[in-house]
């Protein structure tokens, strides 16, 4: 049965994998791509996968500063001097 699978697969590969890169770089994947094994195939995926950690580092020190500023001023507010 799986045997059956993989012959499916391979027989169809190329129509898998034309669909894949159309999903990942709608049609402009190029003719090489096509032609990756299955190792190429996994580190194409594995690095999208990533997360990308410069944009939640950004995010978290923008969120970091609106609270900081605000619990500034709720805890130090600004005194008037009145004579």
């Amino acid at each position: 049965m799986v045997n059956d699978s993989y012959g499916i697969i391979n027989s169809n590969r190329k129509e898998i994998y034309r669909s894949f890169l159309v999903e990942l770089y709608g049609r402009n994947y190029t003719e090489v791509q096509m032609n990756y094994n299955l190792d190429e195939t996994k580190r194409l995926i594995l690095s999208l996968e990533r997360l990308d950690w410069e944009k939640i580092g950004k995010i978290y020190f923008l969120v970091f500063f609106i609270i900081s500023i605000l619990l500034f001023n709720l805890l130090y507010p600004l005194e008037v001097n009145s004579i």
